[in-house]
Formats: structure tokens, sequence, C-alpha cells
């Protein structure tokens, strides 16, 4: 009985819930730029942003291997290319010890942002919305193990067949999708969406 429990459509469910409420979920409101294009007080503001939500939310630097999903969001028709934003937004969510510039990471506290270094993301997914009604950023990062666990929880629930149509399921947990449109090797993607205000 407990065995048919453990894999039943209620605990499968209930398990991929639980596992996408450990997601550290953080938005930076404004474009994106390239890190030759961003200035260095903008980028420690923007770290000092972030570790006031880590402190927040009372957590630390992953140590473990991480996903990193990012969603751009611009308003204007001339935005940075993905490869060149997404450079400089990984280099803000942690602190590099041995930066040469004196002005780098003034206050900030190495282990209130999300890793400690950028060979920590065993995955990387960007998409680059354009044409909404306000520029930002939302940032998802997760243990790389619990993304493993949600691939074999929706191989599973796949494997049976479910059809759900409930309205308030969330709308965030799409991660797992198939990107229909690759560009290079990390999976960077764009997508015109309806306009509507993010942030």
């Amino acid at each position: 009985m407990f065995d048919e429990y453990l894999e039943s459509t209620d605990f499968l469910k209930h398990k991929f819930y639980q596992l996408n409420r450990r997601q550290i979920i953080f938005s930076i409101d404004g474009k994106i730029k390239s890190k030759e294009g961003t200035s260095q007080k903008k980028r420690n503001t923007i770290k000092k942003r972030i570790n006031k939500h880590f402190i927040k939310i009372r957590r630390k630097a992953f140590t473990s291997e991480v996903h990193v999903r990012i969603s751009y969001y611009y308003n204007d028709s001339n935005p940075p290319t993905a490869v060149n934003a997404t450079k400089n937004m990984l280099d803000l969510m942690h602190v590099n010890p041995h930066q040469s510039n004196i002005g780098e990471n003034i206050e900030v506290i190495r282990t209130r942002l999300p890793y400690y270094d950028d060979s920590q993301i065993s995955f990387l997914s960007v998409r680059q919305h354009i044409d909404t009604n306000s520029a930002c950023a939302y940032v998802y990062i997760d243990n790389f193990k619990n993304t493993l666990q949600y691939a074999n929880i929706l191989s599973k629930l796949e494997n049976i067949k479910i059809i759900d149509n409930d309205d308030d399921q969330d709308d965030n947990i799409d991660f797992m999708g198939k990107i229909a449109y690759p560009i290079g090797s990390l999976g960077y993607n764009t997508v015109v969406p309806k306009k509507r205000t993010m942030c």
C-alpha cells in the first residue's frame, strides 16, 4: 500500500512542488547590459541588492553544483546579446577574490551571493524576452541534484500519462520544457511574448 503511494500521482506531484520550493528566485530591475557597458558602481549596487535578498531569506551561497535559469525582459528594440548579458550576469552572482580592480566588491558579502565560483554551474538556461513594458531580469537558481530529481519525477508522471489542467498550477516551473529554437550551445533562446508588465 505504501509503495503504491510512493509511485502515485499525488506523491510525485507533492515531491515535485516541495523540490520547487527550494529554488532561490530573485529579480533585478533595469536593463542587464554587457560587462563593458555596466559601470563599476552599478555592478556593486546590483551585488549589494542580491546580498540583501539572501540575508532576508536567510540563505548563503551554494557550495554544490547548481542549475541557473535566467530570463531577461527588455522594453526596447536594441537589447544586448544574450551571451554578453549573461557573461555579466554570471559575474554579478559571485565575488572574484583575485579581482585586480580595487573598486570591485566594496561592501559585498561573498557568502551572501548565489555561489562562490561560476565553475559550480552545471546547467545554464537563458531566455530573452523583447517588447515588454519594463526591463528586468529574473534569476532561478537551484541545487543541480534537484534538477535531476525534477527530471526523474517528470519522466514518471509522463509515463503514467498525467493530464493536468489545473488553473492554479505554478507557471514558474516550466524550466524542464524543451527550448524550441536553441542558439549556440548553452540553450539560449529569444522569445517575443505578449506585452505585459513583469517588474
